[in-house]
């Protein structure tokens, strides 16, 4: 990984991610969630009118996947990081709000 991700050119997302993100998740919660398509929109690129509400979803969705926590963690740094989000979001930005959401789940189980 660079460290110019603005002089990087962006490369597709891997098929494993795509299918983890489409693979139906083991929670039996009571809201209704997004369709797939919805979370590989906010993966290819958001503007800054959506940044938040995508961040906050996307982390959402991962950790709802049961995706460990540490990769999480590192795999929204790198969308942040990787020129879908414009313009980026601080990583102390970042990290808060994947603290909350993971308060948040952690007090949900």
């Amino acid at each position: 990984m660079s460290s110019y991700p603005g002089e990087t050119e962006i490369a597709s997302m891997p098929e494993w991610l795509i299918t983890l993100l489409s693979k139906p998740s083991n929670n039996t919660k009571q809201y209704k969630a997004r369709p797939s398509s919805e979370y590989v929109r906010i993966l290819q690129g958001v503007s800054e009118g959506e940044r938040n509400n995508a961040l906050m979803s996307l982390i959402g969705h991962l950790l709802a996947r049961d995706i460990d926590y540490k990769e999480a963690f590192e795999l929204v740094h790198i969308w942040n990081e990787s020129g879908r989000v414009a313009p980026p979001l601080s990583p102390n930005i970042i990290t808060r709000a994947f603290n909350n959401v993971l308060n948040r789940e952690l007090e949900k189980r």
